[in-house]
């Protein structure tokens, strides 16, 4: 944020009162997690959210593929697992799903390397770089009036990332909190 200062997720939701909340569950959820901590825990932030933020929507993004020769192929087939799970809790609460998985799959079901980055700060093939940010926030604004969106990565450190976009969709500020 512009005043360098990192906050809590309740925090942020009151100080910068978006309109939008966009929840990514994060690929550690689909290697560590089993189906059913998976569900309650979605199942709980839905709760938290629509009992102390009414006026936020909020919307469950797809977690993303993974590139061949970076984890093992077979993790594959649990993020799409996960990511039914995801769609079929948003789909019985009433919240919106984002499927970005699909827009950033080649033919071969895995990853468009294009999309992703490897350096020495990530793990490679499952973070996203410049191209797939930049198509992460033009399909993210389809679902949302393009304003204001504070997206969400579910873990125990509570991180989230800011994105303010302005009325044409040209990004004003992107920011991580950790």
């Amino acid at each position: 944020f512009s005043d360098n200062k990192n906050y809590s997720l309740n925090d942020a939701l009151n100080k910068f009162k978006p309109k939008y909340i966009i929840v990514c569950p994060g690929i550690n959820a689909a290697l560590y997690m089993n189906k059913d901590v998976y569900i309650s825990e979605l199942n709980k932030f839905i709760d938290f959210m629509s009992t102390n933020y009414k006026d936020i929507t909020v919307s469950f993004v797809s977690i993303f593929p993974i590139t061949t020769g970076t984890l093992s192929l077979s993790y594959q087939e649990n993020i799409n697992k996960f990511n039914y799970y995801l769609a079929e809790v948003c789909h019985n609460r009433g919240v919106n799903f984002i499927n970005f998985a699909d827009e950033v799959k080649a033919a071969s079901g895995y990853a468009d390397g294009s999309y992703f980055e490897c350096t020495s700060d990530l793990n490679c093939g499952f973070h996203l770089n410049t191209a797939g940010k930049n198509k992460y926030i033009d399909y993210a604004c389809l679902f949302t009036d393009g304003l204001e969106v504070i997206g969400v990565n579910i873990n125990k450190k509570n991180t989230y990332s800011k994105l303010l976009i302005d009325e044409e969709y040209e990004v004003l500020e992107y920011s991580n909190h950790i």
